[in-house]
């Protein structure tokens, strides 16, 4: 694998519901449309905000977590980068 290339965990939402569409289209996806379109020029302190907007009785440490997973897929994925997931019924 190239050096710059990364290897992604990406689950395929509860139950592994969107799995087919992930292989058939070649994509992946995460949640957090309440989120909306987020700017090109987005800083991870705007990101938290947004968070903080959505779900006020999220307490930091939950809102960090969520910062953190969304903040490295919209900054830190590559297309050509590897990614794989959970078959939650092929246990």
């Amino acid at each position: 694998m190239e050096k710059d290339k990364k290897i992604w965990m990406v689950r395929a939402g509860s139950g592994s519901y969107l799995l087919d569409e992930f292989l058939t289209n070649n994509i992946i996806a995460i949640g957090w449309n309440d989120l909306g379109q987020l700017p090109t020029d987005l800083n991870q302190d705007q990101l938290r905000e947004l968070f903080r907007q959505n779900h006020p009785d999220w307490s930091m440490n939950k809102t960090g977590q969520c910062v953190g997973q969304v903040w490295r897929f919209y900054n830190e994925f590559n297309i050509g980068d590897k990614v794989i997931t959970y078959d939650s019924s092929g246990r």
